[in-house]
C-alpha cells in the first residue's frame, strides 16, 4: 500500500479532534470523568493544542488513515485507524514530524487532568508508558 504524508486541510481537524477525544476516552481515568466534562475539557484542550501546532495527515487514495499532532517541543498524539494499525504508519507519521525534543513534556493535558481531580500514569524514565 501507498499512503502519502501530508499536512492536515482545515476540512480534517474535525476528524482530527473526533478520533482524538474518542480513542483518549479509552484511557484508564478518562472513564471517571463525566462525558460532558470530559468532552468539554478534552476539546477545549485540543483546540488550544492545534492553535500552534501542526498536524501531518497520511493519505492513500483520497482516504485519511491516521495522523499526528506536534509542535516544535513535543509530539503531541499518533493516532492511527484500527483497520490500518500495524503497517507502519504511525512510524511514519512520526518521521514526517519535525525533530522533537521528547515525547512527553507537561503541558496542558495535566492542566486538564488537575481540573477534573483525575490522575493518569505518566511515562517511565525508559521512555515508555507504564
Amino acid at each position: 500500500m501507498i499512503c502519502w504524508i501530508r499536512h492536515a486541510r482545515d476540512t480534517e481537524l474535525n476528524l482530527v479532534r473526533d478520533s482524538w477525544i474518542g480513542s483518549y476516552r479509552r484511557v484508564s481515568w478518562a472513564s471517571r470523568v463525566p462525558a460532558e466534562i470530559y468532552d468539554a475539557g478534552m476539546r477545549a484542550m485540543i483546540d488550544r493544542t492545534l492553535e500552534h501546532a501542526g498536524v501531518l495527515v497520511a493519505e492513500s487514495r483520497g482516504v485519511v488513515l491516521g495522523w499526528a499532532c506536534y509542535d516544535d517541543s513535543r509530539l503531541h498524539y499518533v493516532y492511527v485507524k484500527n483497520r490500518w494499525r500495524r503497517l507502519g504508519i504511525a512510524k511514519a507519521l512520526v518521521r514526517g514530524a519535525p525533530r522533537v525534543a521528547r515525547w512527553w513534556l507537561p503541558g496542558p493535558w495535566d492542566d486538564f487532568a488537575r481540573a477534573t481531580g483525575i490522575s493518569y500514569e505518566r511515562p517511565s524514565e525508559r521512555g515508555g508508558w507504564r
